[in-house]
């Protein structure tokens, strides 16, 4: 018999509790490491370190480069937390899941968040090893039905409906970009697109998401900074280009411009994390002094962060979650709203194609 999982809230009782019993210090800055990037919470000074596997309703990522720690410590005389590794969509967590932890974020009562990720760059201006202050997003699952918002509102953490516009803070990237000049990165801003993965893009979804605006493209970042936005936790997010996403030809373009289909050409894994590893040392310099130098005088702390967590029943056992299946296409086709998606979709698709053949093959028909 299905069953559901326990109240957010719940969760996040629980998550506290032993983290509480394990830190006393309150980070300020949270960070989120990306691919490879998991060496950015190497520099944090007294680390207390936290399995994944031992802090309830967090989850072991399956993927290289994920090393699956909490890392607690403090970074540029700040106190901060840093998850070493995240989990993903694509490994059959649910969006929500995959952002829980930014709600125990603000639940700590951090006031900055921090995420970064490795991205391929669709823009031709955009190379292997620069950084691209995240200014906007495309969040392609969430906007057919995969939304890390989908579900039942906690009041606790923020309203109903959030605005998308302004998630990115706009004096933390100008901070930012300054930094990570001064630490020797080439820095640019732009559009990060997020799909569901695992499977690289497509030249042809390459150019898809470089009409709709996209400058580079992952499969992160966007369940995490949405959930931040709606628990009020300003957020600093960016991108290192790991590979150069290569776009299907333009319409009528000659046989010369053909992509290449060996294996010597096609984008890998190991080459997201070999590229990291050569801008490692820049990345940590930016890292420190960000976090050092950032203004958090005027920030407030997020709503969640004044519950009083220690009253909600932590010790509650709750239902065992248990995952609705994960949609294929990560369209959301498998929830209500995709269901309704695909239901009219379909529907469209049958009118055309009806219309199409009365017209054009049965000649017949029209008279």
């Amino acid at each position: 018999m299905a069953t559901s999982p326990a109240p957010l809230e719940t969760r996040v009782a629980q998550c506290l509790a032993y983290i509480r019993s394990q830190v006393s210090e309150k980070p300020e800055v949270a960070i989120i490491c990306g691919s490879g990037l998991g060496g950015l919470a190497d520099v944090i000074e007294s680390p207390v370190s936290l399995d994944y596997k031992d802090i309830p309703h967090f989850h072991a990522s399956s993927v290289p480069g994920h090393a699956g720690k909490l890392v607690f410590g403090t970074l540029g005389g700040k106190q901060v937390v840093a998850m070493k590794g995240r989990f993903h969509f694509y490994e059959g967590y649910p969006a929500s899941t995959v952002a829980f932890p930014v709600r125990v974020f603000a639940a700590l009562g951090a006031k900055a968040l921090m995420v970064t990720n490795a991205a391929g760059g669709i823009s031709a201006h955009l190379n292997v090893g620069d950084v691209m202050i995240i200014r906007d997003h495309i969040y392609v699952p969430g906007l057919a039905g995969n939304h890390s918002l989908v579900g039942k509102n906690e009041p606790a953490f923020g309203s109903r409906f959030v605005p998308s516009q302004g998630t990115m803070r706009a004096d933390f990237a100008e901070h930012a970009f300054k930094c990570a000049t001064d630490a020797g990165l080439t820095v640019h801003q732009g559009i990060y697109a997020c799909v569901s993965g695992p499977t690289f893009e497509s030249p042809a979804e390459a150019r898809a998401l470089r009409a709709m605006g996209a400058d580079v493209v992952g499969m992160s970042t966007a369940p995490e900074v949405v959930v931040a936005a709606h628990s009020g936790l300003p957020v600093l997010a960016m991108s290192l280009v790991t590979n150069k996403v290569a776009l299907a030809p333009a319409f009528g373009a000659s046989k010369a411009s053909a992509l290449p289909t060996d294996a010597e050409g096609l984008p890998s894994h190991d080459e997201v994390l070999e590229a990291v590893e050569g801008s490692e040392v820049r990345l940590k310099s930016f890292a420190v002094e960000f976090v050092r130098t950032v203004d958090l005088s005027a920030v407030k702390a997020p709503a969640a962060s004044t519950v009083d967590w220690a009253s909600i029943d932590a010790e509650a056992p709750g239902a065992p979650a248990v995952s609705a299946p994960a949609c294929c296409s990560g369209l959301g086709c498998l929830s209500p709203e995709g269901m309704l998606v695909a239901a009219a979709a379909v529907g469209a698709i049958a009118g055309a194609v009806a219309a199409f053949a009365t017209v054009r093959c049965c000649p017949a028909a029209t008279k």
